[in-house]
């Protein structure tokens, strides 16, 4: 008795000093005078699994079962040799028998999570894991896998607070620091996520996954040089580690460090030459560069490795139609829409390369498709408004032009779009002679853009029709002073002045236009009228004849000649009846007066 007490306990002490193979030793000899004692099999068993041999730690804990069948603690062990041989479907029998005799055994609970988050069976993980902190609400280790678990399946709110409970109980758990980090970095608590990766260096200096991950915070903060620093570090640590190989090449791309971009991407790819990404990424470095055809074969060589890659497949469509192959651009972004049907940039970038090719049928088509997922998608709402205004329908062009206004929201500051939204929406008012509600959404847009050239024109051409000139001409002055060669302005404001039947000042307007740009036969055929409203009845006929030839305004000038012909011939008549005036060389003389004014 004396001596097999002294083996089995002389095998557990061993065990303690984790002299595993003296373990081993002292339990085989055990087993010469006693073999049938669980608890010897269970212990020689456990012995071997920490020695890795765990085809022989797993024969002995099933003979310490056949002994007790509810040894609950040799059920458990057996499940983690299991686990660690790959065998996840035993393991996870092994851990459920162990509970079922014990309800409450916390640690089966905990492993038959890991086993479900090794199948990827994330919900059945977290519910076991969470049964495990129930019984222990004072695991750290629990709370930490609960935190894994949500931080992989993206849940990074509740992961962090996981983490929290975790670090509350236990503040040396440096294996929670990089995820707790990447969680801040994915709910933007970029100050939170560099706080405690920073704090994991101070356990773990060398570790070059954290490095990566504070140079990722900074990226977002905008702070490349020190994005710069800690990428840079992580590929001192691991010249190998490709995602900061990556993310370091695109940073030097964003510093206009070209050279060190290309050099670093192509390290990369030395390191993992089937890489879609970094592909991706050099062919970005090369399309700065203005390498063509590298770029094209980077793109296309990501593509083929993986053919989801929407971002390689957006870059290409980029680079076709930068060189002008819109056609191509469009089949690349119609393979993004069969990946991700509802993906609105891309919708929207097919509608704008077929607005390019004047095909107005297949860009309102995808403008429309944009409208189906998402209805109040202001541009596509502009564009179509566009569409009607292009085919003279007014009043369905105001009605989309309203759904864009009435899209942007109440606190929104005035930005590019919505100016160029207002703009359209009062020409298209204009043109149904909705005068005062053009005035009032042109007031809005100059209240922000005083200086808008466009609303400053449409305004003015809204009072023009109002018989408001005054106001007309307020506005026209003051688009005069911004740009005092600006053609559509000259020609308002002669117009204005013709109304107001100011033909003096309307003439100097239109004069100013023909020195600018002579080709344009409408405003000869303007110079014409004025001319003639002054009785210069020469320069208007040089003016009809000069728009005659220019084809502009041709049954308008040619009506007008016959005008001043025929009140030639009408004064001739005058001369005839005349008595008083005799001969000939008396009309000559007269008809020479009438177009020498």
């Amino acid at each position: 008795m004396e001596n097999k007490k002294n083996y089995f306990d002389l095998g557990k002490i061993a065990f303690e000093k984790n002299d595993f193979h003296q373990a081993i030793e002292c339990f085989i000899t055990e087993l010469l005078t006693n073999v049938n004692d669980e608890k010897v099999y269970y212990h020689l068993g456990i012995s071997y699994s920490e020695i890795s041999e765990y085809q022989k730690a797993l024969e002995n804990l099933l003979l310490a079962i056949q002994i007790k069948s509810d040894f609950v603690e040799a059920w458990h062990e057996l499940g983690t040799n299991y686990h660690l041989g790959g065998n996840i479907e035993k393991a996870i029998e092994c851990f459920q028998k162990a509970i079922e005799i014990q309800p409450n055994f916390d640690l089966a609970w905990l492993n038959l999570g890991a086993c479900y988050k090794f199948n990827r069976d994330y919900p059945s993980a977290i519910e076991s894991v969470q049964k495990a902190v129930n019984i222990s609400p004072n695991s750290a280790i629990g709370w930490s896998y609960l935190g894994h678990y949500h931080h992989d399946i993206q849940e990074y709110s509740k992961a962090i607070e996981f983490f929290q409970n975790a670090f509350y109980l236990d503040k040396n758990l440096s294996s929670l620091w990089v995820n707790f980090g990447i969680c801040f970095l994915k709910v933007h608590k970029y100050q939170d996520a560099i706080e405690f990766l920073k704090k994991g260096l101070t356990v773990e200096p060398n570790n070059e996954t954290l490095w990566f991950h504070i140079g990722a915070a900074y990226m977002k903060l905008e702070e490349k040089q020190m994005a710069l620093k800690f990428y840079q570090k992580a590929v001192q640590i691991n010249p190998k580690y490709i995602d900061a190989l990556n993310d370091l090449g695109v940073l030097y791309l964003t510093l206009d460090k070209n050279d060190k971009a290309l050099e670093t991407l192509q390290v990369a790819i030395e390191v993992d030459p089937n890489n879609s990404g970094v592909l991706g990424n050099l062919g970005n470095c090369y399309t700065k560069i203005k390498e063509n055809r590298k770029a094209k074969d980077c793109y296309t060589k990501a593509i083929e490795i993986k053919p989801d890659n929407v971002l390689a497949r957006g870059n290409l469509a980029k680079l076709f139609y930068r060189l002008d192959d819109y056609y191509e651009a469009i089949l690349c972004y119609e393979k993004i829409i069969e990946i991700q049907p509802t993906d609105i940039i891309t919708l929207l970038s097919i509608g704008e390369i077929y607005m390019k090719l004047n095909d107005a049928e297949n860009a309102f088509d995808y403008f429309t498709k944009v409208l189906e997922i998402q209805p109040k998608n202001i541009y596509a709402l502009n564009q179509i408004g566009l569409y009607y205004h292009s085919w003279n329908d007014y009043h369905k062009a105001v009605e989309f032009f309203q759904k864009a206004v009435n899209s942007f929201p109440s606190d929104i500051l005035f930005d590019d779009l919505y100016m160029e939204v207002f703009l359209n929406f009062s020409a298209t008012l204009l043109m149904l002679k909705r005068y005062d509600d053009c005035i009032k959404f042109l007031k809005m847009v100059l209240e922000v853009f005083p200086d808008n050239l466009s609303a400053l024109k449409n305004i003015s051409i809204a009072y023009d029709e109002l018989g408001k000139y005054s106001s007309a001409l307020k506005y026209l002055n003051k688009a005069l002073v911004i740009e005092n060669d600006n053609l559509d302005i000259l020609h308002c404001l002669g117009t204005t002045y013709f109304q107001m039947k100011e033909y003096s000042n309307a003439l100097i307007y239109f004069e100013k236009i023909i020195v600018i740009a002579p080709e344009l036969g409408n405003i000869w055929h303007n110079l014409g009228l004025t001319n003639f409203k002054l009785k210069n009845y020469k320069s208007a006929l040089h003016n009809f004849n000069k728009s005659i030839e220019l084809q502009v305004e041709v049954e308008q000038s040619e009506a007008m000649i016959k005008y001043l012909y025929d009140n030639c011939k009408s004064k001739n008549g005058e001369i005839l009846d005349n008595k008083e005036i005799k001969g000939k060389e008396k009309m000559k003389g007269w008809i020479g007066r009438f177009f020498s004014k």
